[in-house]
């Protein structure tokens, strides 16, 4: 069949399956991402930056959106003994609290959060995303800070290791990306 197109044809448009040329909407503009494969700790009681998951990025238009993700490889949230061993985790656009929950009375605003297994040899895979809404092109500073209600965190591995094969002793990898994208 011939294609009888109408709309203009240029390097900002494609062919719609309705046989007329669209401008493209939506898509990925550029990707930043912090990678982590050794392990580490924290034992932050209030709100601190969490190691080096730290990015810059600078939007090319105030009116795009930048999603951030997370994942830690294993991610265990302590080795104090009973049930309060939740650690809290929260995102930062230059140093300001982005995307918790809404603070109310005595609770706190977080993103995400890692609870102990029951068993302190094993960690926990941990993902969680957010889409920004910067409204700027000057370079940003996004963070990831962590809260531990007691204990020690530990990612990229599980707080009890031996020198076993067993694969809950193995060492993870994490990443945290922050991706800039069109409406």
């Amino acid at each position: 069949a011939k294609l009888s197109a109408t709309g203009t044809k240029d390097a900002t448009t494609f062919l719609r399956g309705d046989n007329t040329f669209a401008e493209a909407g939506g898509g990925l503009v550029q990707t930043k991402f912090y990678s982590l494969t050794t392990t580490l700790t924290a034992t932050n009681t209030s709100f601190a930056d969490l190691g080096s998951f730290s990015i810059n990025i600078t939007p090319t238009s105030a009116s795009n959106k930048i999603l951030l993700s997370v994942f830690f490889g294993s991610c265990n949230g302590g080795t104090s003994g009973g049930n309060n061993n939740t650690t809290g985790f929260r995102y930062t656009r230059d140093g300001t609290p982005i995307g918790i929950g809404t603070p109310s009375g005595n609770k706190i605003g977080a993103s995400f959060r890692a609870e102990r297994p029951a068993d302190v040899s094993h960690g926990s895979t941990v993902a969680h995303s957010f889409i920004d809404s910067p409204n700027t092109t000057s370079q940003i500073t996004y963070k990831i800070q962590n809260m531990n209600e007691t204990g020690t965190l530990y990612i990229n591995r599980a707080p009890a290791q031996s020198d076993g094969s067993q694969i809950y002793n193995a060492n993870y990898s994490s990443i945290f990306i922050a991706q800039e994208i069109t409406p």
